[in-house]
């Protein structure tokens, strides 16, 4: 009996055991999932916040630059005043002056609520990309010292992905050229996005080499020379074109 008894308790304390670990694996299995859980609710919750912040910081700087006037240096934050005091006149000798206010349109950054940056480019002054001859996007590369013969290429690959016929030029590029290199073919039309480059033959080998070409250049109708707003180049370096 008392042999019986023994196994009898020695099995009841494995059995214990057993049940206890089990237990714990099963609590630790949930409070893993809950911190998942959690950890996933807090990631939507700052998504959603950042989302609401960038709504807000864009309808803010859309709402200045439709209801503020411009100065020399940017987009006024307050209502323009003019020497007679009324916020209607425009014809004043110190309308274009500088207020200290203003919203620079030279890319600077900007930090606004929850954190985040706030870039503003005037594109007037920009070299676009949908110029007639590419003069001054051939000069913006020449000043990126890249050689002749390398710009002649760009450009004109440029010119044959926009213009509306099929007939590549000396140094370009058509449907034909794209299919043999497995690249989709010209759209035949002007780019809808800077970042539209890389689907130029010649021109992704380019813009790995010249990363900050992008805060150069625009899709719009631009070539301005505003010295205002031109983006820089280094420290205080301003690059002319």
């Amino acid at each position: 009996m008392t042999s019986f008894n023994n196994r009898s308790g020695g099995f009841v304390l494995v059995a214990v055991i057993w049940v206890l670990a089990s237990m714990a694996l099963i609590v630790g299995y949930i409070a893993g999932q809950l911190e998942t859980l959690a950890q996933q609710s807090f990631a939507m919750e700052a998504d959603k916040a950042a989302r609401l912040d960038r709504i807000a910081i864009e309808s803010t700087a859309l709402y200045l630059a439709a209801t503020r006037t411009v100065s020399h240096a940017g987009i006024r934050t307050r209502p323009f005043e003019t020497d007679a005091g009324s916020a209607l006149e425009m014809v004043s000798r110190n309308f274009f002056a500088s207020s200290g206010d203003e919203l620079r349109l030279d890319n600077r950054i900007y930090e606004v609520r929850g954190g985040h940056g706030l870039q503003l480019q005037d594109a007037g002054s920009l070299v676009s990309l949908r110029s007639d001859g590419f003069n001054r996007l051939r000069k913006l590369l020449q000043s990126h010292e890249l050689t002749p013969a390398r710009i002649d290429r760009l450009v004109s690959t440029l010119t044959d992905y926009v213009d509306r016929d099929d007939e590549p030029l000396l140094n370009g590029a058509e449907r034909a050229e794209y299919e043999r290199a497995g690249m989709l073919p010209p759209t035949n039309r002007f780019l809808v996005n800077p970042y539209q480059l890389y689907n130029v033959m010649a021109w992704p080998e380019a813009l790995d080499e010249l990363p900050g070409l992008f805060e150069e250049v625009t899709i719009y109708v631009a070539d301005g020379e505003n010295f205002n707003t031109m983006p820089s180049q280094g420290p205080g370096k301003m690059r002319r074109i």
